[in-house]
């Protein structure tokens, strides 16, 4: 095989013609040992907006948006360092103060001593690929806020209107009897079906309250869930053990009814799933954060099985909108425990 060798003019050619191909999509940039910038092509002065001149012999500090921790650009210098080409994703700071994006590689050119004396940046703006898939992380946060407003539009119609209008039937129906006469009892049918409206009218109520607690901004959150755990243990299936410290006045990055949703749905997948007997639920508040622990004596269940399902997905989201964290444990046979931890401050 024949090697072919390129002249001088024939390889500086080439050279110019990868720099034009650079230049025309990347934003190239050159530094010496210490970071400072000793080049910087037409593509960076366009993103960055900043001239030619006022990025020679600056650091690349004078695009930092102060967006990444300090441990972000040691790990990134610290691989440079050793000779090792960086990879990584930056946020900048423009010089009206925008942000954009960039997907950066950095390349250390080696001495004969394998130590750098100079950096090659190539970076492609991904501004708007960042923002979609900010989007999309806000999607769930979105979901649950539609799905919260169509639960108290439900349940306000629930309790303004069939609520109502069975009561109204009731009262009816016990004028219609008494103008029969005073004196007249009631017959057995008549009573069952004064039993079975006011069984629907129960029904229909505690619906409402499933589907948004009227008593959350009432009355606080442990009430609310007191209320709601009365509720389950006057079905029989379970016994549920309540204990709390104070929790009023507390203080969430997101909406309090997160909360409860996360106790609510916890307690549900237990009642129907875990077939479990005793159930406890502790909320504490220790320091600035909001302690849930919750666990059962059920049946459990095999993490990567059920990790996915669901309830469990709602419960993690929720715990994320409030900018905490979750922990689920699991045995088969042994029970099931849901930890949350949640930031949370009181108002002075």
């Amino acid at each position: 095989m024949e090697v072919q060798y390129h002249t001088l003019p024939e390889t500086l050619k080439e050279l110019s013609d990868i720099k034009f191909a650079l230049d025309a999509s990347a934003i190239v940039a050159m530094t010496d040992p210490a970071g400072n910038i000793i080049y910087a092509n037409d593509k960076f002065c366009e993103v960055s907006k900043y001239s030619r001149a006022e990025l020679i012999g600056q650091n690349h500090r004078i695009i930092n948006s102060g967006y990444h921790p300090k441990e972000f650009f040691t790990d990134m210098w610290s691989t440079i360092l050793q000779g090792q080409v960086w990879k990584g994703e930056i946020r900048n700071r423009a010089k009206d103060g925008s942000f954009y994006w960039v997907d950066t590689t950095i390349v250390p050119f080696l001495d004969d001593k394998a130590r750098p004396y100079q950096y090659v940046s190539i970076r492609y703006e991904i501004s708007q690929r960042k923002a979609m898939e900010d989007q999309i992380k806000a999607l769930p946060a979105r979901i649950i806020q539609a799905q919260e407003q169509e639960c108290e539009r439900i349940a306000r119609d629930l309790h303004d209107d069939l609520g109502q209008s069975l009561a109204t039937l009731k009262m009816l129906f016990q004028s219609a009897w008494l103008q029969k006469g005073m004196n007249v009892s009631p017959l057995k049918e008549h009573k069952k079906i004064l039993v079975y409206l006011d069984t629907i009218i129960d029904k229909s109520r505690n619906l409402a309250m499933r589907l948004r607690p009227s008593t959350l901004e009432a009355l606080g959150l442990t009430t609310s869930i007191n209320l709601m755990i009365d509720e389950i243990n006057r079905g029989g299936q379970v016994k549920i053990v309540f204990t709390h410290g104070h929790l009023e006045n507390l203080h969430f990055q997101s909406e309090t009814i997160n909360v409860f949703r996360i106790v609510q749905e916890a307690l549900t997948n237990i009642v129907k799933n875990a077939k479990a007997t005793n159930v406890r639920v502790t909320l504490r508040v220790i320091k600035n954060s909001l302690k849930i622990t919750i666990e059962d004596n059920g049946c459990g269940f095999i993490l990567k099985d059920k990790s996915k399902g669901l309830g469990l997905i709602t419960m993690r989201e929720r715990t994320s909108l409030l900018g905490g964290r979750i922990d689920i444990r699991s045995q088969l046979k042994k029970g099931t425990a849901i930890i949350a931890d949640i930031p949370c401050w009181r108002e002075k």
